[in-house]
């Protein structure tokens, strides 16, 4: 039996935007799937009789979802749209002359409507429309956080009630491996239903997917149990400092005069960031430290430090997306994206120690405020300038601010002083050129050698799903899983030369990083 589409309350035709339904802080309650008023039964020139859209309208809509696209019909509406709610998310005027479809999301601010929808216009077909929601807007990205000691299977149960099984969630914990590694990512339709299994085949989780984001399974404990509390920290403290000092120092190249500038991000990028934010505010995992690391950064060991886990896909297209921000402000320089982190989520108390970045990685970098709660005063991010001086970064949110986070000291000395303070890191590099902080003729001729850092490109050109391992160096030992590519993704890995890594899935085998 298929479920009925839960369109309980939403008129077929909005006229105003309140009429979507939102919550108390203005974010739609639902995902919706509107159609202009373009989309009217009439003759199509030039299309044959037998290939006409009948009628591209919300029953049509409401009927894929409910038999062919089906389960989204549980977490999807249709509606159609005219007047002003039709002249907003269509500023161009094409609403009532054009059949156009618009997919907006769950936890989208009304404010950024416009900027946060998604449109395919010029519909003529069915199959055009049915294509166009089962590759986007009825699905969602489920991702898994396995946090239990033990290996789980992960079953989807379809509208069919045909259950299939992914592979296992890898359990248990290893010293030199942060717990939220331990996680998988599938692209389903929103609607799905699924469980986690254990051995024994008992049921640990069980839910539903209403939106993109991650599933946390097992406890979160807000310290690392192996944290020795009796520690030295002062005197780490003072290391780093000192470690760090020397650092900045190495890099012999600058991009800007100021070293960092305060900026504002795209809109439709802020939409879909903010959007992830609120719908997965509440899905927490301790962002893991090594309790004997040599160097501290932030003070995990007083306060907990979490985040809030991202789909690679949207990871790797917010990442392109800011790219050129960054390389407009340093002059135009042609960038590659090297890593994006986050959202790192930090709890009252915390403070980040003044620092610079990775030389080979962190050239040009950009901090995205996605959130703060119950602030009391400013947190600014305090960036060493080219004179000797500070610049004190204040941002609110969907504000950025950009600097060159490998040769400027920064930090945050402030403890802060509120709820939470919410963080995305994005970094890049000059295209091609892993040392172009060195500007030194030996650097430039010297052949790389064995423990040099280097970067590889690989690319899942397969019909499956592809996983990278490392192999740990001693005293450690085993398998550690690095990243899952999807089918037809690609992504630039950091290592160094006489790294051993295997792969699996789309493809087999085991490769050691060289020199050449």
């Amino acid at each position: 039996r298929v479920e009925p589409a839960i369109n309980v309350g939403i008129p077929n035709v909005l006229f105003k935007s309140a009429q979507l339904g939102t919550d108390v802080d203005g974010r739609l309650l639902h995902h919706f799937v509107l159609l202009t008023s373009g989309c009217t039964q009439r003759s199509v020139p030039d299309i044959a009789p037998q290939e006409m859209a009948l009628s591209i309208s919300v029953e049509l809509v409401q009927s894929l979802l409910e038999s062919e696209l089906s389960p989204a019909s549980r977490e999807l509406h249709a509606a159609a749209v005219a007047g002003d709610l039709e002249h907003e998310l269509m500023p161009d005027g094409s609403g009532p002359t054009v059949c156009s479809a618009i997919c907006v999301e769950r936890g989208l601010p009304l404010n950024l409507l416009a900027s946060g929808r998604t449109v395919v216009r010029g519909i003529t077909k069915q199959g055009e429309l049915r294509h166009w929601l089962d590759t986007g807007c009825a699905r969602a990205y489920a991702g898994f956080v396995n946090l239990l000691d033990q290996n789980l299977t992960l079953k989807w149960i379809d509208s069919d009630r045909k259950e299939r099984e992914e592979p296992l969630l890898c359990g248990g914990t290893n010293n030199s491996v942060t717990l939220y590694r331990h996680q998988y990512w599938a692209r389903v339709r929103l609607g799905e239903k699924f469980q986690v299994l254990a051995s024994n085949g008992s049921v640990v989780k069980q839910g539903i997917v209403a939106y993109s984001g991650a599933h946390i399974v097992g406890e979160v404990m807000s310290q690392d149990p192996n944290l020795d509390l009796g520690r030295d920290w002062k005197a780490t403290i003072a290391s780093t400092r000192r470690n760090e000092l020397s650092r900045s120092k190495r890099v012999q190249v600058a991009y800007s005069e100021t070293g960092s500038q305060v900026a504002e991000l795209p809109a439709d990028v802020w939409a879909a960031v903010t959007s992830y934010y609120h719908n997965n505010c509440d899905a927490l995992v301790r962002e893991e430290w090594q309790p004997t690391t040599q160097h501290v950064f932030v003070n995990f060991w007083e306060v907990a430090v979490y985040m809030i886990l991202l789909p690679p896909a949207l990871k790797r297209e917010w990442h392109s997306r800011m790219k050129a921000l960054v390389s407009a402000w340093a002059g135009g320089v042609t960038l590659e994206e090297t890593d994006i982190y986050g959202f790192r989520v930090y709890t009252r108390g915390a403070w980040l120690l003044e620092h610079v970045d990775r030389e080979e990685t962190h050239a040009l970098s950009l901090v995205l405020n996605v959130a703060q709660e119950g602030l009391e005063a400013p947190w600014p991010l305090e960036v060493d300038d080219t004179r000797g001086g500070k610049n004190e970064a204040v941002l609110s949110p969907g504000q950025i601010v950009l600097y060159e986070s490998a040769r400027c000291l920064h930090g945050r000395s402030k403890r802060l002083v509120g709820t939470r303070f919410v963080n995305l890191f994005a970094h890049y590099r000059p295209w091609g050129n892993p040392k172009w902080w060195d500007n030194s003729s030996s650097a430039k001729s010297r052949p790389l050698r064995e423990g040099d850092a280097v970067s590889f490109i690989v690319v899942n050109d397969g019909l499956e799903d592809l996983s990278l391992h490392w192999h740990q160096l001693a005293p450690a030992s085993g398998l550690l899983h690095v990243y899952t590519f999807a089918e037809g993704h690609e992504r630039m890995i950091n290592s160094k030369v006489g790294h051993t890594f295997t792969l699996s899935g789309a493809c087999a085998g085991t490769f050691r990083v060289s020199a050449s």
